[in-house]
């Protein structure tokens, strides 16, 4: 991957943490994490470990992908059944909103839909 000024520019944060700016993770609407900006350096990527281990090409699971998750605004979540952002589960392709994901897929490791069905 190579280096995305224009996304750096654009996703600039502070992060409290670090007590400096930062850059946003990929997937910063699921994270929150906001990476150093030697990271990309170091890494030669815009994800943070978590998203990168749990997405990423790391991929201990069954999913090894590219690690940058699907977002889509003002979507039926089909579980809690409200109007939210919700995030395409990259096993199952089902768009959860990202409560719903952070809950199934944090402690289950399986997609909340996929339990239900």
């Amino acid at each position: 991957m190579s280096r995305d000024i224009e996304y750096e520019k654009q996703n600039i944060a502070y992060c409290n943490s670090h007590k400096e700016f930062g850059i946003k993770c990929k997937n910063y609407k699921l994270c929150k994490d906001i990476l150093p900006e030697w990271w990309f350096n170091c890494k030669g990527c815009y994800l943070c470990t978590n998203c990168h281990m749990l997405f990423g090409t790391w991929g201990t699971q069954q999913y090894i992908g590219e690690g940058i998750l699907d977002f889509q605004d003002n979507l039926q979540c089909p579980i809690c059944l409200k109007i939210k952002l919700c995030v395409t589960d990259p096993r199952c392709n089902h768009k959860i909103c990202i409560d719903c994901f952070k809950k199934s897929n944090y402690k289950k490791g399986k997609c909340g839909l996929c339990r239900l069905l």
